[in-house]
């Protein structure tokens, strides 16, 4: 997923460098993984209609794609927090 930037030198250039990591987040849409679709969903502000008419898919199949992109972005951050915790 795309980060947010601090601007650096005023500002200058920060704009450009989100648009970079946009477009580069677009251009894996294309494989029909399930961060592409949280992408599409979440940061992009598409509906499902939009979403299934754009990577070809049906509303049941993308509903499930989200459910598991979801339970997988999940995961990833419950195991950073109890190697966060085990640290400790």
């Amino acid at each position: 997923m795309p980060t947010m930037l601090t601007p650096v030198n005023g500002g200058v250039g920060a704009a450009d460098a989100d648009d970079g990591k946009r477009k580069n987040a677009k251009a894996k849409i294309k494989d029909n993984t399930g961060p592409s679709v949280l992408i599409l969903f979440y940061l992009e502000g598409k509906s499902y209609r939009d979403i299934c008419q754009e990577l070809n898919l049906s509303e049941a199949v993308l509903s499930q794609r989200l459910v598991r992109a979801r339970k997988k972005l999940l995961q990833h951050f419950l195991g950073k927090w109890v190697d966060y915790d085990e640290r400790a």
